[in-house]
C-alpha cells in the first residue's frame, strides 16, 4: 500500500475494482463498484475491451464479456501506460471465483504488458507456503473444511475463523458442528471461547522469536522482546510436544 501511495504521488493513475469506494489515503482516478458476485464479470468486461482494442480474441473466461464504458476506460489506461501493474487484493484471493479472477488478470497482464501481482492475506502467507502448510494430495482446503466438507476435529493456531475468515456464518456453523476443537491462542476472548473444547495459551509475537517471509520473498527474522508468562509457550513448541505425544 505504501508503494502504491508513493507511486500515486509521482503521478501514477490508480484504478480500482471493488465492492465499495474506499479511502485508500491516496488519489484514485476511478473506482468500478460492483457486488463481489459480479467481479469476475466486470474483469471479463475489461478483458473484452482490451481484446477489442487490440483486435485479438478475449479469453474463454470472458466469452460473455461486454466492452462497457467503464471497462474501456480501464482498458485504455492499461494499454496507454508505460509502467503498469494489475494487483489482486485479499478479497480477490478469498473470492469463490479466485481462480477465474487470477486467470483473467494474467491474460490482461500479457496483453497490456502489465506485471501481475497478489497482495498476500497475511504477513507470513508466503512463509506458510514455503514450509508446505497447505493441503497435500487428497487434503482439504480451509474453505472446504468450513463449508461443504466439514471436519470432525479442528486444530486452530492463532486464528478465530469466525472473526478472521471471509465467511463468518459458514465458519461458525463448521466450528460448532465439529466434535473437537482445539485452539492455540494468546487471547481468551471473542467467539473462540464459545466453541473451543480445549484452549491452550500461546505466546504473542512479542514473546517469541521466529521468521516471516513476506510477499516479495524476503526473510524477516525477529526476536521476542519479553519472556513468555506463566505456562504460555510459543505456538511451535506446543505443536512440537503434541507431535511427540501423537
Amino acid at each position: 500500500a505504501q508503494r502504491l501511495r508513493q507511486a500515486a504521488r509521482r503521478g501514477a493513475q490508480i484504478v480500482a475494482l471493488g465492492g465499495s469506494v474506499e479511502d485508500w489515503k491516496m488519489t484514485v482516478a476511478s473506482t468500478l463498484v460492483a457486488a463481489p458476485s459480479a467481479w469476475a464479470a466486470e474483469l471479463a468486461n475489461v478483458a473484452t475491451a482490451i481484446g477489442a482494442a487490440k483486435g485479438v480474441s478475449a479469453p474463454a473466461q470472458a466469452s460473455q464479456g461486454q466492452a462497457t464504458d467503464a471497462a474501456k476506460a480501464i482498458a485504455d489506461a492499461l494499454l496507454s501506460g508505460e509502467r503498469k501493474a494489475v494487483l489482486l487484493g485479499n478479497a480477490a484471493i478469498q473470492h469463490p471465483q479466485a481462480a477465474t479472477l487470477l486467470s483473467l488478470a494474467n491474460w490482461i497482464g500479457e496483453q497490456t504488458g502489465a506485471s501481475v501481482g497478489v497482495l498476500s492475506a497475511a504477513a507470513n502467507t508466503v512463509g506458510a507456503q514455503l514450509v508446505k502448510a497447505q493441503p497435500g494430495q487428497g487434503g482439504r482446503s480451509a474453505a472446504q473444511l468450513l463449508n461443504d466438507q466439514p471436519a470432525k476435529a479442528l486444530l486452530l493456531l492463532n486464528t478465530d475463523p469466525v472473526l478472521d475468515g471471509p465467511n463468518a456464518a459458514a465458519a461458525a456453523k463448521a466450528v460448532n458442528a465439529a466434535e473437537m476443537v482445539v485452539v492455540l491462542s494468546p487471547f481468551k476472548a471473542g467467539p473462540v471461547v464459545e466453541f473451543a473444547d480445549v484452549l491452550l495459551p500461546t505466546a504473542p509475537f512479542t514473546e517469541t522469536s521466529g521468521s516471516f517471509v513476506n510477499a516479495e520473498g524476503r526473510l524477516q527474522s525477529f526476536v521476542g522482546v519479553a519472556k513468555a508468562r506463566g505456562e504460555t509457550r510459543p505456538g511451535w513448541k506446543i505443536l512440537r510436544v503434541l507431535g511427540n505425544l501423537l
